[in-house]
C-alpha cells in the first residue's frame, strides 16, 4: 500500500509522514495548497480522504474558473467545500471511493444545487452522513458505461456513531431503510440535510427518548442558609496567593496554531459547552497540559477540570491550586462571581484583584461544593434547553406526517 497526501502546513505535512513511517506505511506528504498547487495532479489512487478548510472563500474561485476539475460545475464562490470534492474526485480512478468531511450546511445551500444534482445523476455522491459538528459525505468516481444508483444514504448519525458502518454496509447490499430516493430529492431542492430525511418510524421513538431526557434532566439549586448580616471573614486576593505559591497561573505559548497536529487542545468553546477537546496542534515548547482539579477561565466562562483534557488553547487562563491548601471549586466559584460583577463601561475584569475569604480548607470545601452545584445546575438548564429545541421540532415533524398523535384528554380519562 501506497499514501499520498498534503497538507498546507508543512510541519504538519514533516509530522504526518512520520508518524506514517512509524507504522511501516509507505508515504509521500507533500506541503501547500493542494487546491492551486497540487502536489500529485494527475494521479489516481483508490481512495481518498479529505477533511478541508471550511467557508474558505479566498480559495482560488478567480484563478481557476476554468479549471479541468470541475466537471460537475464550477463552484460558486461562497462554496469551497464544493470545489473540495471535485478536487478529490479527481485523484480517484473509476470506481475509487471519497470520503469528505462537509459543514452541514453544504447538503442544502442553493447556490451549491445545481453541482449536487450533478453529482447525483451521475451516481458520483453516494452518501450524506450527518456527525457530531459536521456532514460525512461518501463518493465513487464513476465508471463508465455504468448505470447510476437510483437512491442515496442519507442517514443521521450525529448522535450514534455505531450506525453508520452497518448502515452503509445495508446500502451496499441494497438492503438499506435509509435509502432516500434521487427523483425525490429532485423535487425538493436537493435539500439532503440528513434531520430531514430520518426516517418517519424513528420519529416517534425519537420523540419518546427526548422527552424522557429532557423530564430527566434536573437543575436543582444548593441548599443555602440565608444571613441578616455577611461575616466578618479575612480576605485575600487571588493575585496574593499566587504570589504566596498557592496558586499558579499559566497561559498558552504566543501565536499558538490550533490548524492541526497530534495533540488535542482545550478551546475556549469547549470550556463554555464542557466539551472534550475539539482543536488539534502539534507538539512544540510551552505547551500547558491540563489537568484534574485545574481551573480554566476564558473572557466568559469558568471551568473546574474533571479530568485531563488535552493541552490549554488560546484565550484561556490557567489557575493551578495546591490543593492541600485552596480548593480548585472554592475558586472557581469566586472568579466566576466576580467576573460576572464587571459592568458594562468598566474597565476590563482583571482576575487577579478578585476577593476571596482567607478560611481553612474544610471551609473552602463546603463552599465549593455549593459552587459546583450552582455549576451543575447551570450545565442542566443548558441540556435542558437543547433537549426542548429537539422535542418541540421532533414534536412537530411528527405531528405533521402523521406518527404521532395528541391523546384526548378525555379519552385518556376513560380509558384509565
Amino acid at each position: 500500500m501506497r499514501v499520498l497526501g498534503q497538507d498546507l502546513s508543512e510541519s504538519s505535512a514533516l509530522i504526518a509522514a512520520a508518524r506514517l513511517r512509524i507504522r511501516g506505511v509507505k508515504a509521500v506528504i507533500a506541503s501547500g495548497d493542494s487546491m492551486r498547487q497540487d502536489g500529485f495532479a494527475g494521479t489516481k489512487v483508490d481512495a481518498v480522504v479529505c477533511d478541508p478548510p471550511f467557508n474558505e472563500r479566498a480559495w482560488g474561485y478567480e484563478e481557476l474558473t476554468g479549471d479541468p476539475r470541475w466537471e460537475y460545475g464550477l463552484p460558486p464562490r461562497g462554496e469551497s467545500e464544493l470545489a473540495w470534492v471535485q478536487h478529490c474526485l479527481t485523484h480517484a480512478r473509476p470506481g475509487g471511493m471519497v470520503a469528505v468531511l462537509m459543514p452541514p450546511a453544504a447538503a442544502s445551500r442553493k447556490p451549491g444545487r445545481r453541482i449536487r444534482a450533478n453529482l447525483l445523476r451521475a451516481g458520483a455522491l453516494r452518501a450524506v452522513i450527518a456527525l457530531p459538528g459536521s456532514d460525512l459525505w461518501l463518493l465513487r468516481r464513476p465508471v463508465a458505461g455504468e448505470r447510476p444508483p437510483a437512491d442515496v444514504l442519507i442517514l443521521d448519525a450525529s448522535e450514534d456513531l455505531s450506525i453508520v458502518e452497518p448502515a452503509w454496509r445495508a446500502h451496499l447490499a441494497g438492503t438499506s431503510e435509509q435509502a432516500v430516493r434521487i427523483i425525490d430529492l429532485f423535487a425538493d431542492e436537493i435539500d439532503m440535510t440528513p434531520a430531514r430525511h430520518r426516517r418517519s418510524q424513528d420519529l416517534g421513538r425519537a420523540f419518546v427518548e427526548a422527552r424522557e431526557r429532557f423530564l430527566a434532566a434536573s437543575a436543582v439549586p444548593p441548599d443555602l442558609q440565608v444571613l441578616e448580616r455577611p461575616p466578618d471573614l479575612p480576605v485575600t486576593t487571588l493575585g496574593d496567593l499566587i504570589k504566596e505559591g498557592l496558586v499558579t497561573a499559566l497561559q498558552a505559548p504566543p501565536k499558538m496554531a490550533v490548524s492541526g497536529g497530534e495533540l488535542p487542545v482545550l478551546t475556549a468553546e469547549d470550556v463554555a459547552s464542557g466539551a472534550r477537546p475539539s482543536a488539534r496542534t502539534a507538539r512544540t515548547k510551552g505547551l500547558v497540559r491540563v489537568e484534574a482539579g485545574d481551573v480554566v477561565a476564558s473572557y466568559s466562562s469558568i471551568r473546574v477540570m474533571s479530568g485531563s483534557a488535552g493541552v490549554l488553547g488560546p484565550h484561556l487562563t490557567l489557575y493551578r491550586v495546591d490543593a492541600r491548601r485552596v480548593d480548585p471549586h472554592f475558586l472557581a466559584g469566586f472568579l466566576r462571581g466576580a467576573g460576572g460583577r464587571t459592568t458594562t463601561g468598566s474597565s476590563r475584569f482583571d482576575a487577579r484583584r478578585t476577593r476571596l475569604p482567607r478560611i481553612p480548607l474544610k471551609e473552602q470545601r463546603v463552599y465549593g461544593a455549593a459552587f459546583r452545584q450552582l455549576a451543575a445546575m447551570e450545565d442542566a438548564l443548558r441540556e435542558t434547553t437543547v433537549l426542548g429545541q429537539t422535542l418541540i421540532q421532533l414534536g412537530l415533524d411528527g405531528l405533521i406526517d402523521g406518527h404521532l398523535r395528541p391523546i384526548d384528554g378525555q379519552d385518556a380519562t376513560e380509558d384509565s
